[in-house]
């Protein structure tokens, strides 16, 4: 994986940890997608999980636009480092 892709992560990681108690489903939502990323990205061959995982981001995104602008900060640095990966 990316180093730069990496790094992003890890601060996505940590701004989830950050979330408050009460904001669970934001939480499991933003721990799925880490997942979800770092097992799409464990298969750089696969052009299918590019196809879905940029369309995944792009949704998290608008999911979480106006609630958490550091998150979608954090989600925009993913997309643009996807990008520049060719994905």
């Amino acid at each position: 994986m990316d180093r730069k892709l990496e790094q992003t992560l890890t601060d996505l990681r940590n701004e989830v940890s950050r979330l408050p108690e009460q904001d669970l489903e934001s939480k499991q939502k933003l721990e799925l997608l880490i997942q979800t990323l770092e097992k799409k990205l464990g298969s750089p061959d696969n052009l299918d999980y590019h196809n879905s995982l940029t369309k995944t981001v792009s949704d998290s995104v608008s999911h979480f636009e106006v609630s958490h602008p550091r998150i979608t900060g954090i989600l925009n640095d993913v997309m643009m480092t996807l990008s520049n990966m060719g994905i």
